[in-house]
């Protein structure tokens, strides 16, 4: 049996365009409305929901996305508000790989045959490591900042000290 190749939705692709083109021009904080980006786009409202989605993988290069503003419609996210969804996305994932396991963990095994158990194991295996994964890169953030942030105190010192220097001689040329 032959495989069927994906061919794209002519029509989504081109709305796909519009509203990328839309997001990655506009200015942090524009709000559009829901109306808006139907009109712009001529999608019906289940279609645009999931555009959006697959809008922000698009628009990201241009450190532009779309947050959904609760009544309103959609808002080109601030940068800080970028972060705050990031975050937000970071939290959930590490309940949920949490979540699987323990789900993982505290299953009946009484009744599984070698192959099951094997699968659980490596479901756990699996898990622990997308902890890892998560954890590690996270880790060097931590560390690129705090060495930013020694840094920064080491040039705050030092402008203290520069400033006091200037102060004492200015003292002495006004006597």
């Amino acid at each position: 049996m032959a495989s069927a190749t994906f061919t794209p939705n002519p029509q989504i692709e081109a709305a796909r365009e519009k509203l990328v083109a839309l997001v990655s021009t506009a200015e942090y904080g524009n709000v559009f409305s829901f109306d808006e980006l139907k009109e712009t786009t001529g999608l019906e409202p289940v279609r645009l929901y999931q555009l959006i989605s697959s809008v922000n993988n698009k628009t990201l290069p241009s450190k532009k996305m779309l947050l959904s503003v609760r009544g309103h419609g959609y808002k080109v996210a601030l940068p800080t508000e970028q972060l705050t969804s990031a975050d937000s996305r970071r939290v959930r994932a590490g309940r949920q790989i949490h979540r699987g396991i323990k789900e993982a963990t505290f299953v009946d095994t009484s009744g599984f045959t070698a192959e099951e158990k094997v699968r659980r194991v490596h479901l756990l295996n699996k898990c622990i490591s997308s902890l890892a994964v998560i954890r590690r890169p996270a880790e060097k953030a931590l560390k690129a900042q705090q060495t930013a942030i020694r840094h920064q105190e080491h040039a705050l010192a030092e402008l203290k000290r520069i400033e006091g220097q200037i102060e004492q001689l200015k003292a002495g040329l006004v006597q």
